[in-house]
């Protein structure tokens, strides 16, 4: 036997009968165990313990790799390839299918400083950014990439998440909200944006006419960002929003510009970084968690990375023209590889422009995916779309429209 994955061990099975199975298969190359529910860690040191057995009593193991999966949430490798007796250990987390029991937790905070991969969503407490937070504090964190909604974290949550991401030196950073029409939430990613802005190389946002043009207001501010995305849901414009400063003529207004300077190309001349980052001083929910204020200690060194150009941009929104027009010539198209505009009103002066400033094939550097399904052509004949659409398809091959 070289090769073992078992799909779904009963769990019955203890550890060290597990153990049992890496202990009296020597020749084993790879094993792969997956547990319906979450283990205590100790089966862990359990396996590290039968492999060594076979290297000391054999004089020598075929081990690789050894890979337990909990119940979905949490993938743990340990990688012998590099070394006969400790093995390289990386563990990924999906909080989206999270288990909140003991042993899931107690695996966390043994191994959180091994965590290379960790998705969460509104599951993820103050509780579990806590435990990410102690447990690499002393070992340092391996984390590469990481996706954080943060619907259910306080201050306290906020804080440990963001210590996290200051010890994690090669991460892949990903900010992501669908609930930005309530205030608390705004205030969250405000304070997230103005931290670790810096960092950050994808933003979704999904909102009711709330952006964050304050905190952000141009691309010095996101110098690494590579995916945008802007879901807006737009609301009733009753008097209550008005008189809050929120109209719809004010969203066209600082809408535009703000998607317009997310989309854009860098500047052909050296700028100086943006000092937003330090600005922020509001509190977060004040009645329910606290005043939360930026603590200068914790803020990360302004970062020596260029502006990135965008690889992809996803936006859904109703717009008018002259919004529209502004932002299709602000796209920034040298290292663009999707442009999803699909669902939006965009009328056909405004294709005949997106068209016209997308660069021909022989001269772009990435191949470029276009979509502008089900937008909204009032007053277009058939034949103009036709027309319109058949250029379209000739310039971006495979476009959906």
């Amino acid at each position: 036997l070289t090769r073992l994955h078992a799909v779904a061990v009963p769990p019955e099975t203890t550890a060290a009968e597990v153990a049992d199975v890496v202990r009296l298969n020597s020749n084993l190359i790879k094993a792969e165990f997956h547990f319906k529910l979450p283990r205590s860690p100790t089966i862990v040191d359990q396996l590290i313990s039968a492999k060594n057995d076979v290297l000391l009593s054999q004089g020598h193991s075929s081990m690789a790799y050894i890979i337990l999966s909990f119940g979905g949430s949490i993938v743990m490798t340990l990688d012998y390839t590099d070394t006969m007796i400790a093995p390289n250990i990386s563990t990924k987390v999906d909080i989206k299918h999270f288990d909140t029991s003991t042993d899931t937790i107690a695996v966390i905070a043994h191994y959180a400083w091994s965590v290379t991969s960790l998705v969460v969503n509104g599951q993820f407490t103050d509780d579990h950014a806590e435990t990410m937070d102690r447990g690499t504090e002393d070992k340092g964190s391996k984390l590469q990439g990481l996706i954080l909604d943060p619907g259910s974290l306080t201050k306290r949550g906020l804080e440990c998440t963001d210590r996290l991401i200051g010890r994690s030196k090669d991460l892949e950073l990903t900010f992501k909200s669908h609930k930005l029409h309530e205030r608390d939430e705004q205030e969250k990613m405000e304070w997230l944006l103005s931290r670790q802005g810096k960092r950050l190389k994808n933003l979704y946002l999904e909102t009711d006419g709330w952006i964050p043009a304050k905190i952000v207001p141009t691309r010095l501010d996101l110098p690494c960002l590579e995916v945008f995305q802007l879901i807006v849901n737009r609301p009733h414009w009753d008097a209550e929003r008005i008189s809050e400063g929120l109209d719809e003529d004010l969203f066209e207004n600082r809408g535009a510009e703000w998607i317009a300077a997310m989309v854009s190309a860098p500047p052909s001349q050296p700028r100086l970084p943006s000092t937003s980052q330090y600005s922020l001083t509001k509190s977060i929910s004040e009645s329910a968690t606290g005043p939360l204020s930026c603590d200068p200690s914790y803020l990360q060194p302004e970062a020596c990375a260029p502006w990135t150009s965008l690889k992809s941009i996803h936006i859904q929104l109703d717009l008018k023209p002259w919004a529209w027009r502004k932002i299709i010539e602000a796209i920034d198209f040298s290292m663009l590889r999707l442009l999803a505009l699909a669902r939006c009103n965009i009328l056909v002066e405004e294709i005949k422009l997106l068209v016209d400033r997308i660069p021909d094939e022989s001269n772009r550097t990435v191949p470029l995916h276009v979509d502008i399904s089900l937008t909204k052509l009032q007053g277009c004949t058939g034949a103009e779309k036709d027309e319109l659409f058949a250029r379209f398809k000739e310039k971006v091959p495979g476009a959906r429209a």
